[in-house]
């Protein structure tokens, strides 16, 4: 009786406690391990909530191992461009790499491969049912100088089957768009969109030619030149809702060299978060600025104005991870 007491007892703390027969650990299905989130509430586990996932603040590999075998601490200058992290507190988090789907089956059937990090999602949004008309991308040389922002954000959402191979986003991004008010504004691009077929998902970067030009940033109010960009994307927001627009995802600049200009910069971005928030369309900003920070040299060109190549990628990881927030990707 003594050795069945013991069996139980055996028995119903390995079903409690998840007891290995191979002495590695392993990560269930109940862990949120690598679980994207947004605060640490979220997590449980012991797990921190860092760069948008639950894992484990470290220093070395062998913290790792007790979340699973193939975990590494991987610090955050060295992540994926396309994963790149603005939270400058956070050194290296615990990370399972991966090439293919097949790179994360030893995590579980719920993970998947994100742009070179394993992830499990949480069920919270549909099957997403966007095709490639859905998507207009409107904006300046940002985008339009080299395309390289459009393609790297093209294989992104072809990874995940939002577009199939080959197919394009309709971008009508030019660099010679001119500030808010003038004949070659944003609202020219959008029109010439809407010419072509209702947008679903717009994705625009708004102000850089307001900034360019003369503006004193010395007094309270906004110069003439930074009230009517503020104005101008006010009014193309309430353009898209009646438009039915369903997402809008506003991206924002990186800092520039110049400290002037940087000023304007500043000034405007306050102005640009206030109206997307109020905005009866949807609409989800993104603040480039902190990913581009630490590593300006690799990241910027052209007086800080430009991304490089290293830079697009970082611009399109950021806007692929709007779009998985907003639920139009999965």
């Amino acid at each position: 009786m003594k050795r069945i007491s013991r069996g139980i007892i055996f028995w119903a703390a390995c079903t409690l406690f998840a007891c290995q027969t191979n002495g590695e650990p392993q990560t269930t299905s109940e862990t949120h391990f690598l679980t994207v989130c947004t605060t640490d509430e979220t997590c449980g586990d012991g797990l921190t909530c860092a760069c948008g996932v639950c894992t484990a603040l470290c220093a070395e590999s062998s913290i790792c191992d007790e979340y699973s075998p193939d975990a590494i601490c991987t610090a955050r200058a060295s992540r994926p461009f396309a994963q790149a992290c603005a939270e400058f507190d956070v050194g290296g988090t615990c990370e399972v790499p991966c090439t293919s789907e097949d790179s994360c089956a030893s995590l579980g059937p719920e993970y998947s491969c994100d742009r070179g990090l394993c992830r499990k999602t949480q069920e919270l949004c549909a099957a997403s049912d966007f095709e490639s008309s859905d998507f207009v991308l409107l904006g300046d040389l940002f985008l339009a100088d080299s395309g390289e922002v459009t393609a790297h954000l093209e294989e992104m959402l072809a990874a995940t089957g939002t577009l199939a191979a080959g197919e394009n986003l309709r971008d009508y991004s030019s660099g010679l768009i001119g500030a808010f008010g003038t004949s070659d504004d944003l609202f020219s691009q959008y029109s010439s969109a809407r010419a072509d077929g209702p947008a679903r998902v717009v994705i625009l970067d708004a102000g850089g030619p307001d900034v360019l030009l003369d503006c004193d940033t010395e007094t309270a109010t906004l110069c003439p030149t930074l009230q009517a960009a503020a104005d101008g994307m006010e009014s193309l927001l309430s353009e898209m809702e009646g438009d039915n627009v369903e997402h809008v995802v506003l991206f924002y600049y990186p800092r520039p060299d110049d400290t002037t200009l940087e000023a304007r910069f500043d000034l405007l971005e306050v102005e640009f978060v206030r109206i997307c928030a109020a905005a009866t369309v949807p609409c989800h900003f993104v603040p480039l600025a902190p990913f581009f920070e630490e590593n300006r040299a690799d990241l910027l060109t052209g007086m800080g104005l430009l991304p490089t190549e290293t830079g697009a990628e970082v611009t399109a990881g950021q806007l692929f991870q709007a779009l998985k927030d907003e639920c139009v990707v999965r």
